[in-house]
């Protein structure tokens, strides 16, 4: 199901996947495997669609199709495709938490924080055990409210051990929180993963640490080599990117990026790209091309994206932008609503 895509656990899953065809090949659980090993390991888009397209034409009231389509068409940037795809499951799947957080996150990507909130909710009232619900609802209460206080309580309820996501959440919210000592001391102590030491640089540069720049250039050098390490990987060139733009290194920012950005498609992954294009942004700005930052940003506003009003004003990463009068508009327009109280939002059950 694509945590670790190393080549033989795909290939495992294909002589599986093989087996179960040789069994039972009209099986709505063999159909549907195949619509997800499309995705998943091949990441061909186009073939995973045309596999849950089948497996709907076979069994009409399969769920779990309808879940593979709604990944599918987010992935190919069909929006409105993907969450009618996901209520459709939802009315014969309806505790089903994942797919309730599914739905809460394409409404929070489509800044429809409220009803993302409510969503995010609701499953966390479906899987009270369940870790991602309450992660992401930290994601509704920063981008529509920019509310981090409240996601520190979220952070002491939620369940399950403190992975390696739970440290990721716990850092962005003291970052825009303005505890940049406390980010640095969140960065050092997080186990290790792929944003680890862009994480130490930004937080040494935040708190105006004697060696960020020492710190800085070691990361660069770190996901250097996974990009070499890693040729067809997009994440390795978005660290890059920004650990490069961090350090001052800006035209080599620049150059990682944009080949980050050559690897996507709207039709191969619509999220990955605009995640890409978020970078740009940041990099964009730091170097001084700031018309050219703006526009990006406007562009990531008026489609689904990890961007919002509200972040533009207390993510330190968009400080270059703060003061262009475009980006002081776009904030003002949002206003500085006043953060919801636990009481108005819920406990999350």
């Amino acid at each position: 199901i694509g945590y670790d895509r190393v080549p033989k656990h795909c290939e495992t899953a294909l002589h599986a996947l093989d087996r179960a065809r040789e069994l039972a090949p009209d099986a709505p659980d063999t159909m549907r495997a195949s619509g997800f090993f499309e995705y998943l390991c091949r990441k061909d888009n186009a073939a995973a669609r045309s596999a849950f397209e089948e497996t709907l034409r076979t069994w009409p009231g399969e769920a779990g199709a309808m879940r593979g389509m709604a990944y599918t068409c987010r992935r190919m940037g069909r929006w409105e495709e993907a969450e009618d795809w996901t209520r459709r499951a939802l009315e014969l799947d309806p505790h089903n938490s994942l797919v309730m957080w599914h739905l809460g996150a394409i409404l929070i990507e489509d800044h429809r924080y409220e009803e993302g909130l409510a969503a995010a909710d609701r499953a966390i009232e479906l899987g009270p055990d369940l870790q991602f619900p309450r992660l992401g609802r930290c994601w509704a209460l920063w981008r529509g409210w920019g509310n981090t206080e409240a996601v520190a309580e979220e952070l002491t309820r939620t369940p399950g051990r403190r992975d390696r996501n739970w440290f990721d959440v716990a850092f962005t919210n003291a970052c825009y929180s303005g505890d940049f000592q406390t980010a640095s001391l969140i960065a050092e102590g997080a186990p290790p993963g792929p944003a680890g030491p862009q994480q130490r640089c930004l937080a040494a540069i935040l708190a105006d640490a004697a060696e960020a720049a020492a710190i800085c250039t070691e990361a660069v050098s770190h996901y250097r080599a996974e990009c070499d390490q890693q040729p067809d990987s997009i994440q390795p060139r978005l660290l890059l990117a920004r650990t490069c733009s961090l350090a001052g290194l800006h035209a080599d920012a620049e150059m990682a990026v944009a080949d980050a950005i050559a690897m996507t498609s709207v039709e191969t992954d619509a999220p990955g790209r605009n995640d890409a294009l978020l970078i740009q942004a940041q990099v964009l700005g730091r170097a001084g091309r700031t018309e050219r930052a703006v526009e990006l940003v406007e562009l990531l506003l008026a489609t689904p994206s990890r961007l919002s009003p509200v972040l533009l004003r207390i993510d330190p990463e968009w400080a270059s932008l703060r003061g262009h009068p475009r980006i002081e508009e776009i904030i003002h327009a949002a206003g500085s609503p006043v953060p919801h109280q636990k009481d108005d939002l819920g406990d999350g059950g």
